[in-house]
């Protein structure tokens, strides 16, 4: 995946874990489908994803964008919902 526009970025360098997730949270919400998220680390924000992971599985693409040394730049896409025809997300049964 490319990206050439943000829908929104989330500037979390100075903020903490907690923060950061619940700001990721936020913002990954109100993400249409097919809109994308820049966000912003000073370092590598591995625990975020895996936390976006366990709350929204198949649900975004994670794209490594610049990998430090002092900022961390990510592209969060959301992807299809999950539900509906063909697009299960394994994890509610479809409701």
């Amino acid at each position: 995946m490319t990206v050439s526009a943000f829908s929104a970025t989330l500037d979390a360098r100075r903020l903490s874990l907690e923060n950061s997730y619940s700001r990721l949270q936020s913002a990954f919400g109100l993400l249409g489908t097919g809109a994308t998220l820049e966000l912003l680390s000073e370092q590598e924000p591995a625990a975020l994803k895996t936390r976006l992971l366990a709350d929204v599985p198949a649900q975004f693409a994670w794209e490594v964008l610049t990998q430090g040394p002092d900022t961390w730049r990510i592209a969060v896409t959301r992807l299809q919902d999950g539900h509906g025809p063909n697009g299960c997300c394994g994890v509610c049964g479809g409701a």
